[in-house]
């Protein structure tokens, strides 16, 4: 029997306490339910973890609060079409073609004619 949304709201309601949010396609509040109905609510702990592990997410806690040390003498290779690339880190920079770069990223740029993240383009995040 297929329920209509007036029903699946209902069921929502009955389950979560609150009413189903309007942007919540039916089809994805009929996940959710069966989901819940599966497995049932998560406890307050883990509520608290995922709320702060999303927050973290979202303003880039995990990303900003590394920070990547490369050691000098690091080499760096890429093939990007067809070419490989080596680069050396060096302690005044990085060493690509016989040329001293401030960054990844300048080389990066020089290697594809495009800006670039240069710890992204070498693979490094």
């Amino acid at each position: 029997m297929t329920k209509n949304r007036k029903e699946i709201e209902q069921e929502w309601l009955n389950c979560y306490g609150e009413m189903l949010p309007k942007h919540v396609h039916i089809n994805y509040a009929k996940q959710y339910l069966n989901w819940y109905k599966k497995y049932g609510k998560f406890d307050k702990g883990t509520i608290r973890q995922l709320e702060k592990l999303i927050e973290d997410l979202q303003t880039g806690y995990q990303r900003d609060s590394i920070k990547l040390e490369i050691k000098s003498g690091t080499r760096f290779i890429r093939e990007f079409k067809g070419k490989r690339f080596e680069v050396e880190k060096c302690d005044n920079g990085y060493k690509y073609n016989n040329k001293i770069y401030r960054s990844l990223s300048a080389i990066a740029n020089e290697i594809t004619g495009t800006r670039w993240n240069g710890k992204k383009f070498f693979g490094l995040i």
